[in-house]
């Protein structure tokens, strides 16, 4: 299930992965003693349309990187906090500026050109010198962040306006 919300003047692709076994599996090195090959475990994606371009560094572009990163993880907890309360399994994600799990001891990480995107439809591109993550729609101006929850996808789908908001 994908839904793209407008919000202020940055749009925002969020989408539900349901996770095979073998995704699971990979994903699993994260978070060390967590069942992620069961079944039920989910990636949501959340992708940003930023204005600068993300292959360029510039003064600008890390300012906006910053600021979207600090609006994830603001909604991301909140997402969290939510989910658990409704009984999830397990919730957790990907702090953007590390690519460690936020709330798991993990030696592993999952950057956001990590080859595991792939996955879920996103193009990793090599660029010689870096590389970066394309979106199907927002090209490579773009930040990707993800979530990984065990619990019941109508439970996701009606606490995912979270992870959109703009405050």
């Amino acid at each position: 299930l994908t839904c793209i919300i407008v919000v202020e003047t940055m749009e925002v692709d969020t989408a539900v992965h349901t996770l095979s076994k073998r995704q699971g599996e990979d994903f699993s090195d994260l978070f060390p003693g967590v069942d992620l090959a069961n079944g039920d475990v989910r990636l949501v994606t959340v992708a940003y349309q930023t204005k600068s371009n993300m292959t360029s560094v510039s003064a600008d572009m890390l300012a906006e990187r910053d600021a979207v990163y600090k609006r994830f993880v603001a909604n991301a907890e909140a997402f969290r906090k939510e989910l658990l309360a409704k009984g999830a399994r397990f919730v957790d994600f990907i702090d953007p500026s590390t690519g460690a799990p936020f709330h798991t001891d993990s030696a592993t990480t999952l950057t956001e050109t990590d080859d595991r995107y792939r996955q879920f439809g996103f193009q990793i591109m090599e660029l010689g010198c870096c590389r970066a993550i394309q979106h199907k729609s927002f090209g490579v101006f773009v930040l990707v962040c993800a979530v990984l929850v065990a619990a019941p996808e109508a439970v996701i789908q009606e606490h995912m306006p979270l992870l959109s908001q703009t405050q």
